[in-house]
């Protein structure tokens, strides 16, 4: 599957739980259709997570996707960056 960083994907799931965001994981065999991948892989490596939005007829006029999941997608992610320097040592240290 993709080579996503343990560390972000945890710290993702903590903070949705803290917020009480809904949130569903995703087991993935193969490539995640992303630039996940070449980013992580990149000179010496950087930390990569994928954070998805559940929509239907990607890249098609007509793309549907639920606006209560994208502004909840966007308060996670918010809160993802928010004091990572100073949070995120501690996730590191496991």
């Amino acid at each position: 599957g993709p080579n996503i960083a343990r560390w972000m994907s945890q710290r993702l799931i903590d903070k949705a739980k803290a917020k009480e965001l809904p949130y569903s994981l995703e087991v993935m065999t193969g490539h995640s259709g992303t630039n996940a991948w070449r980013v992580q892989t990149a000179r010496e490596g950087i930390a990569t997570a994928v954070l998805s939005l559940p929509l239907k007829y990607m890249h098609s006029p007509v793309e549907t996707l639920d606006l209560a999941d994208l502004e909840t997608t966007a308060v996670l992610l918010a809160d993802f960056v928010t004091d990572l320097a100073k949070e995120g040592g501690e996730y590191l240290a496991d």
